[in-house]
């Protein structure tokens, strides 16, 4: 009984892990965003992200779209970045 409950918690807490890591939501396409002088991730997420999508979840997206995207970003740099309806 006691092995039963905690293989159930375990997996309940996986599911929950894996649920809290996906963005809410889809991005419809994507774009190429060229880095300016002075861009931020934060500030690039902004642009794309509107009023309802949190930036997080945009950069999140970019992470997956650009495998190589660090937190230090230059000027020219080229950004694979999701677009939202």
């Amino acid at each position: 009984m006691l092995k039963q409950a905690l293989f159930l918690l375990g997996a309940g807490i996986i599911i929950l892990l894996l649920l809290g890591s996906r963005p809410s939501a889809e991005y419809t396409a994507t774009d190429v965003h060229f880095v300016k002088p002075g861009d931020t991730l934060w500030d690039i997420a902004g642009e794309y992200a509107g009023n309802s999508i949190d930036r997080r979840e945009v950069i999140y997206e970019m992470q997956q779209l650009n495998t190589r995207l660090t937190t230090q970003i230059r000027p020219g740099q080229e950004l694979v970045v999701p677009v939202y309806e």
